[in-house]
């Protein structure tokens, strides 16, 4: 956020009245860690099937517009893997990567018949998959979940390591904040 006044950032990230009751502190590493997915894994789709953008259409007509070809996708914050589901009908290969081991477990039980598609237990802002890859998403808000500055820029630095040199990175913000 900026300080209209003086046009320097502010001293924090985030306005103080925005407050993600989900964000639990304390977990050791000094980060927050999003507890209360663990228990949201079977009821996640229900909720996002209302919040998820046509990604799948718009990164095709984006990759057109710019000559790349969609051969490999990477969904950050995955949950249930709806999204990556959606995105291995557009490319050879579709990784979704996510802290929470329910949701992935969900998510593995829903593609484990789906060639090029599979999952990974991370977190967004620190991961090495060893390999690169057109395109990286991050949809439903899940960047708005970031603590403050330096989790974004590791968050951006993480992706940056993982596509290729004219690879996108695809996100979306929800809220204003």
């Amino acid at each position: 956020l900026f300080d209209t006044r003086n046009r320097r950032p502010s001293s924090s990230f985030y306005a103080k009245s925005l407050c993600f009751s989900e964000c639990a502190s304390g977990n050791g590493t000094g980060r927050r860690s999003l507890q209360p997915y663990e228990g949201w894994a079977e009821i996640w789709d229900l909720y996002a099937s209302t919040i998820q953008w046509n990604y799948p259409t718009y990164l095709a007509e984006l990759a057109k517009a710019r000559r790349l070809e969609l051969r490999s996708l990477l969904d950050l914050a995955c949950g249930t893997g709806s999204m990556t589901i959606q995105l291995a009908g557009i490319a050879q290969e579709a990784v979704g990567l996510d802290l929470s081991g329910p949701m992935l477990m969900k998510a593995q039980s829903r593609s484990c018949e789906l060639p090029g598609v599979r999952f990974v237990q991370g977190d967004f802002r620190e991961f090495r998959l060893g390999q690169t890859f057109d395109v990286a998403v991050c949809a439903c808000n899940s960047l708005n979940y970031v603590s403050d500055a330096d989790d974004l820029r590791a968050v951006f630095r993480s992706v940056a390591n993982h596509l290729r040199s004219d690879g996108l990175f695809v996100f979306d913000t929800i809220t204003e904040a």
